[in-house]
């Protein structure tokens, strides 16, 4: 139980805080209307974002050894002659296969067991 709580602080800190803030600064920073077009304005948002991606770097470096691979699925990409669009799903009912022009990304659910 323990484990998990770490490898949810991590995938809170590291992946969903990070995505989170950016689509926050970058909507504030696009809608011309929110601001007035001072310097402050804009150096607070984009320190913001700096100290949310240092303080996701400093997660991923010192929760190293915790791992995230029971709250995460399998993602593999591999490289292919061809060129195409395709979403679907393999063999397995709980694999999902997207081809992109020279790129094959299959996401299928993790095999691993929690505990």
């Amino acid at each position: 139980m323990k484990n998990l709580l770490k490898q949810i602080i991590k995938l809170v800190f590291v992946i969903i805080l990070p995505i989170l803030t950016t689509i926050s600064v970058v909507y504030l920073l696009r809608d011309g209307s929110t601001f007035n077009g001072g310097v402050i304005d804009w150096v607070l948002p984009i320190i913001t974002l700096i100290m949310i991606y240092l303080n996701a770097f400093f997660y991923l470096v010192f929760m190293g050894t915790t791992k995230m691979s029971y709250l995460l699925p399998d993602v593999s990409f591999e490289f292919i002659p061809g060129i195409g669009f395709y979403l679907g799903t393999d063999k397995h009912p709980c694999k999902i296969v997207i081809l992109l022009p020279f790129l094959s990304i299959q996401v299928s659910k993790n095999k691993k067991k929690p505990f």
